[in-house]
């Protein structure tokens, strides 16, 4: 209940991605494999949601809110980065409704296909909207890993994006990392596993 206080505190004066809190100069652990984005950081959200990772498809959908206040403040500052997605599982229903006020951004991954003749390669694309003003951006994959953890087989990939499309006051890159859940148990080829929940944090970059 506490984390849910303090992000409901931290949305209370948000109404668009500008009066997020400013997370500080807060730098992730990243892996081998994924790069530090270019641009300067915007922005924290953690991601509570339904997902369905099978293979190189995923599929999400999720409430993000804003953690940037939490990150913040000196006794957390960065340290407790890698555990609030966990948190989020244990503490944060999916879909919220009320609990927490909005600036609460959809997130929507989804695998997109073109035919061989498109100028634009298949792949999984991410769209943050914020749904107060219907205001999005568009994100392509750029790169994904497995995620550097024991309990990694059944955790959504760790996921770079580049903005393509929509405002990119959103910001231009984003990086999905610290997730939990996501990966069903079993994926069947001759019918779509459920879904299950995951959360994740994204960190958005200018």
């Amino acid at each position: 209940m506490f984390f849910v206080f303090i992000l409901t505190i931290a949305l209370a004066s948000a109404r668009w991605v500008n009066d997020l809190c400013p997370p500080g100069p807060i730098t992730p652990s990243l892996p081998p494999g994924m790069a530090d984005a270019d641009g300067p950081l915007h922005f924290i959200v953690v991601a509570r949601g339904k997902a369905i990772q099978c293979g190189a498809q995923t599929w999400a959908r999720a409430n993000a809110y804003d953690v940037g206040c939490i990150l913040s403040v000196p006794p957390f500052y960065g340290a407790v980065a890698p555990n609030i997605s966990r948190l989020a599982m244990e503490t944060i229903t999916y879909p919220q409704i009320g609990a927490i006020p909005q600036l609460a951004l959809e997130v929507v991954e989804k695998y997109v296909y073109h035919p061989p003749i498109h100028t634009h390669p298949s792949g999984n694309q991410l769209t943050v909207t914020d749904p107060a003003t219907d205001l999005f951006v568009t994100l392509n994959v750029s790169a994904r890993i497995a995620p550097p953890r024991v309990n990694r087989d059944y955790d959504i990939h760790w996921t770079s994006y580049n903005a393509v499309a929509g405002d990119f006051d959103f910001g231009t890159e984003v990086l999905r990392i610290y997730t939990a859940g996501g990966v069903p148990r079993r994926c069947r080829d001759n019918r779509p596993p459920e879904e299950v929940d995951y959360a994740a944090l994204y960190w958005f970059y200018k």
